[in-house]
């Protein structure tokens, strides 16, 4: 057996279950806060970082949206 190799299998995967758990807590959250896809999600988060504000974010994001949901469907 190869001990080495086997621990970076191990390691490989607890970095893949990482990923998919954060992207699942996005999902959540996303779902929680009202957005309908991750496009809305990304466009908040984006805000948030900038504004500091989740409320604020929230509304702009739901404009812009409005604004291009069309374009995008």
């Amino acid at each position: 057996r190869n001990v080495k190799r086997e621990v970076r299998m191990l390691i490989n995967f607890n970095k893949y279950e990482k990923i998919l758990q954060d992207l699942y807590g996005q999902e959540e959250e996303r779902k929680k806060l009202g957005f309908t896809n991750a496009f809305e999600f990304a466009v908040y988060e984006t805000l948030l970082k900038e504004v500091g504000d989740g409320k604020i974010s929230k509304d702009i994001t739901k404009k812009i949206f409005e604004g291009i949901k069309e374009e995008i469907n």
